[in-house]
C-alpha cells in the first residue's frame, strides 16, 4: 500500500485483504477471480508491470466490480501512469456507490491515489476537490487533510496549505492508534513554509506540555494556536503576554513578529524577530535556520523600507549565509545594492538569484523581474546595467578609441 502523501512517492508492497469472489463473467465465459488473485500477489511482490495486464482483463470480465479497477489503478499508480490510475480510480469510487465492495480501508486508499495520481498531473484543483468530498464524508483521517495540505502547497496556496495542515495534526493526535502522519518539518511539498510563523505555529497546534516548558509556554502555545487559525490580533496579545511571564523565550518573540507581519507591521515585526534571534543563544538552539533566515529576510526588508541600504544587505547577506540556494535573499540584497547605488553590486545579486529561480516552490511565488521593479529605476535605460544583468561586458561610451590591432 503506498504512502498517503505527496511527498512520499515510493510505492511498497500493497496488502492482500480477502478477496470477495467474483461472479461468473457469461459473456466472457470464464471466473475473473484467479486474475484478481494473481494481480494483487504480484502487486504484492512489487511487480506492478506483470500485475497490470491481469487486472485490466479482470476488468474486462467484471466491469462493474470496483474492487477489480481499485487493484488495477493501484498498479498504475506504481508505474506512475498517472493519467490512467485517476481514470480507473474513478470508475473504482462510481462503481462502489452502487455496489460497495471496497471497504472503509481500501475506499480510502482510492481517493488518496486518485488525489495523488491528480496532483502529479498538475491538476491541483481538481485534486483539492477530491480531498475536500473525502473529508466531507471522512473528517477523522489525518491523511485527507495532510495531502490537501500538500496539494495547496503545490498550488501556492498558502493559508490553504496552513489550514489543511493544522485540521490534519489536530485529526492525527485524536487517533487512538498514535500518530500516523509524516513530519510536515521536512516534507519536500511544504519546504517553501519552512520559516513562516504561521506554519510553524502550526506544528505546535497538538503538542501538550513539555518537561522543559519555561513560565510562559502555555501563554506562547495558546498565541501559536491563535496565528495558526488566523487571529493575529489575538496572538499578538497572548505573545506579549507570554514575553512578560518569560522575557528569553525565543519561540514567543518569533510568534508575536509573526503575528505583528500578519498585520502588516513590518518595522515592530522586525524589532520582535531581532529579540527572537537575539534569546536563541547559541544560534541554533530552538530557533532552526528556515526559521532565523524569516527573521533576517523580514528585518532587511524593514531596514530597506527605512532607506538604511547598508544595513539591509547586511540581514540580507545573513540571511543568504543561512540558505546559499535560496534565491530571494539575493535579490533583496541587489536592492539594497541599488539604494547605496552600488550598481555592479547590485547586477551581481540579481543574476545570482536568476541562477537560483529554480529552486522557489510555488507557494513562495515567482522571482520579480527587475525590469519592473523600482528598486532598479534609476538605472533602467543604463547600457551599462542591462549589458551587467546579462553578464556581457558595458559597452565603451561613443568615441572612446579602439584598442590597437595586434
Amino acid at each position: 500500500m503506498r504512502a498517503p502523501w505527496i511527498s512520499c512517492i515510493t510505492v511498497v508492497a500493497l496488502l492482500l485483504f480477502a478477496l470477495p469472489a467474483l461472479g461468473q463473467a457469461a459473456d466472457q465465459g470464464f471466473n475473473p477471480q484467479p486474475l484478481l488473485e494473481q494481480g494483487v500477489e504480484l502487486l504484492k511482490k512489487g511487480e506492478a508491470d506483470q500485475a497490470e495486464p491481469l487486472l485490466r482483463q479482470a476488468a474486462l470480465a467484471a466491469p462493474e466490480d470496483a474492487l477489480v479497477y481499485f487493484y488495477l489503478g493501484s498498479a498504475q499508480m506504481a508505474q506512475s501512469e498517472y493519467s490512467d490510475a485517476a481514470s480507473s480510480l474513478r470508475t473504482a469510487l462510481h462503481l462502489n456507490e452502487a455496489k460497495p465492495s471496497l471497504g472503509r480501508a481500501n475506499w480510502r486508499e482510492a481517493q488518496d491515489n486518485l488525489g495523488l495520481a491528480l496532483a502529479f498531473q498538475q491538476e491541483y484543483g481538481q485534486a483539492k476537490k477530491v480531498y475536500e468530498e473525502a473529508l466531507a464524508r471522512d473528517p477523522d483521517y489525518p491523511a485527507f487533510s495532510y495531502n490537501l495540505a500538500c496539494v495547496c502547497s503545490r498550488a501556492g496556496d498558502r493559508l490553504g496549505a496552513i489550514a489543511a495542515l493544522r485540521e490534519a495534526l489536530l485529526a492525527d493526535a485524536r487517533q487512538e492508534s498514535g500518530p500516523t502522519l509524516p513530519d510536515p518539518s521536512v516534507d519536500q511539498d511544504l519546504k517553501g513554509l519552512l520559516g513562516d510563523p504561521r506554519f510553524q505555529a502550526t506544528l505546535l497546534v497538538a503538542i501538550g506540555p513539555q518537561p522543559n516548558d519555561g513560565p510562559g509556554s502555555a501563554l506562547m502555545r495558546e498565541g501559536a494556536r491563535l496565528l495558526s487559525a488566523g487571529e493575529d490580533a489575538a496572538a499578538e496579545a497572548k505573545e506579549r503576554a507570554a514575553i512578560a511571564a518569560e522575557p528569553s523565550s525565543p519561540r514567543a518573540w518569533f510568534f508575536l513578529g509573526g503575528a505583528l507581519e500578519e498585520q502588516n507591521r513590518l518595522p515592530e515585526a522586525a524589532e520582535a524577530y531581532a529579540k527572537a534571534l537575539a534569546a536563541d543563544n547559541p544560534p541554533g538552539r530552538v530557533l532552526s535556520k528556515p526559521i532565523r533566515r524569516h527573521a533576517f529576510m523580514a528585518e532587511g526588508m524593514a531596514a530597506l523600507a527605512k532607506g538604511q541600504g547598508e544595513a539591509a544587505a547586511g540581514f540580507f547577506q545573513a540571511a543568504s549565509a543561512l540558505d546559499p540556494f535560496h534565491p530571494m535573499a539575493f535579490y533583496d540584497l541587489g536592492r539594497a545594492f541599488a539604494l547605496q547605488g552600488k550598481m555592479k553590486e547590485a547586477a551581481q545579486a540579481v543574476r545570482k538569484a536568476e541562477d537560483l529561480k529554480d529552486n522557489l516552490t510555488a507557494v513562495e511565488g515567482p522571482l520579480p523581474d527587475p525590469a519592473k521593479d523600482p528598486a532598479f529605476d534609476r538605472w533602467s535605460k543604463d547600457p551599462a546595467w542591462q549589458a551587467l544583468l546579462s553578464g556581457e561586458t558595458a559597452a565603451p561610451p561613443p568615441g572612446t578609441p579602439k584598442a590597437p590591432v595586434p
